[in-house]
């Protein structure tokens, strides 16, 4: 549980770093990608397994982070 904890701080600090270094629809991007890898992460290392509904959740967050990151005035 504490690497999927540190996966988590690491995915803050690389999205703070990201406002400073690129385009917020970026940071977007990268911050609605979290729910995706630790549901992703807690499966492969923990062994937890979510249910379909919570992962087919998952999907209009990601489709949204897309959108935002395609309508972005200037993508970088």
């Amino acid at each position: 549980m504490a690497l999927v904890g540190f996966m988590r701080f690491v995915t803050v600090v690389l999205g703070l770093v990201s406002l400073k270094h690129g385009a917020v629809s970026f940071t977007e991007t990268v911050k609605s990608s979290a729910p995706f890898f630790t549901v992703l992460f807690a499966s492969l290392l923990l062994k937890e397994y979510t249910s379909a509904p919570v992962k087919i959740s998952l999907v209009p967050v990601k489709q949204g982070g897309g959108v935002g990151r395609l309508t972005a005035p200037n993508p970088t």
